[in-house]
């Protein structure tokens, strides 16, 4: 007997949610015992997503909601949205009732749906902080709490903090960390990279929107490059989005538009990361950034953010990677001088990060989600 399971996403563009969906779904489609599908809110575009649903068997199913969607002004604009929201979402409600287990695979954005099917099990991963996860859902968490019959932390520090909030669930929560495709990566790193031998740069791999503060990376490398009298150092900035012309124009005021490369998505950032000074996440806040594992698995030292998130966890609390104040771009600029004069151990803390890497195996992380899905769906406590 198959079981029939469908993981629900906002939408499925490139980003580290997706790419760890990805990771999962393929790790999963080898169990003979799943009928695997995937419903996203938004209208899926991009190739590799698409090839990838097609070789693996799985399901796409795009419904669109509405949910996030501007309010038309216009009276009868704003009927025909309602009318539609309510059709798509008796759609998605009647795809829910085929299933054995429903996964909010989008930090809560299916709660109002899942509320409202009751013939089937039900799991939430959080891909965020604990700030981030109750900033506009602590009214309704017991709520969630009775809805969903597992709660996925992909931190110990996120799974700590919720027990913590809500001991007389703590049953409901579990922790397990995202699985990341080693051979994928190792593969990826023995792609052509002449293109980068014998240049100096930094790397940052982190879509351009507002969580991700480029701010405080631009305004630090300014500073690095001020301080170091402008070595030929670059800044190679890997990803897009809504906030690349802002971007641009920053770099532009602060006078390093020549030194900080654009690269947009890249096929295979990482070569570039493999041959970084280091990798730098200058961010608000995280839920467990792949990307720092990614670049762990490249021999290549992380400088990330001290932000309340997975970010010190995978760093081993700065002894397998360098940690700075969060929006503190002096401290950024600081610690960018220090590795580049090899102030710091570099070695030691690759080495220590090394040693720390199976726990995010895609094989044995996926060997816990079937234990866990296969205990929800057969009420096994």
């Amino acid at each position: 007997m198959k079981y029939n399971i469908t993981f629900c996403m906002y939408h499925i563009i490139t980003g580290g949610i997706e790419n760890i969906l990805l990771n999962v779904l393929e790790e999963l489609s080898k169990y003979d015992k799943y009928n695997i599908s995937v419903i996203s809110l938004q209208p899926v575009t991009e190739t590799k997503f698409l090839e990838f649903f097609k070789k693996n068997n799985i399901k796409l199913m795009v419904v669109n909601t509405y949910v996030g969607a501007p309010r038309p002004k216009n009276f009868f604009k704003r009927k025909f949205q309602y009318f539609k929201r309510y059709l798509n979402n008796r759609k998605v409600r009647k795809l829910f009732k085929t299933n054995d287990l429903l996964i909010d695979y989008f930090n809560g954005m299916f709660f109002k749906l899942f509320e409202k099917t009751n013939k089937c099990k039900k799991i939430l991963f959080p891909h965020c902080s604990v700030k981030s996860f109750l900033l506009n859902k602590d009214k309704n968490i017991k709520k969630m709490l009775k809805v969903y019959d597992k709660i996925v932390c992909i931190s110990q520090s996120f799974y700590n903090d919720m027990i913590v909030r809500y001991s007389n669930y703590k049953d409901k929560f579990t922790c397990i960390y995202n699985p990341i495709n080693f051979n994928k990566i190792n593969n990826m790193l023995l792609e052509d990279d002449s293109h980068l031998k014998g240049k100096k740069f930094f790397t940052s791999v982190a879509r351009l929107s507002p969580d991700k503060d480029h701010r405080t990376l631009l305004n630090a490398f300014a500073e690095f490059l001020k301080k170091e009298k402008y070595p030929d150092v670059y800044l190679y900035i890997l990803g897009t989005g809504p906030l690349l012309e802002q971007w641009q124009e920053l770099c532009k005021s602060l006078q390093i538009d020549k030194n900080v490369v654009f690269c947009g998505n890249v096929l295979n950032p990482s070569v570039y990361v493999k041959h970084a000074i280091a990798n730098i996440l200058s961010t608000f806040g995280e839920g467990l950034p792949t990307v720092l594992i990614e670049s762990q698995i490249a021999k290549t030292l992380n400088i990330a953010s001290n932000v309340e998130c997975g970010i010190s966890e995978i760093l081993l609390d700065g002894q397998g990677g360098i940690l700075f104040e969060a929006e503190n771009h002096i401290d950024l600029a600081q610690k960018m001088s220090d590795v580049y004069h090899n102030k710091v151990n570099t070695k030691q803390m690759i080495k220590n990060s090394e040693k720390a890497l199976d726990r995010f195996d895609a094989k044995s992380i996926c060997v816990k989600l079937d234990d866990l899905f296969d205990n929800i769906i057969n009420n096994k406590k």
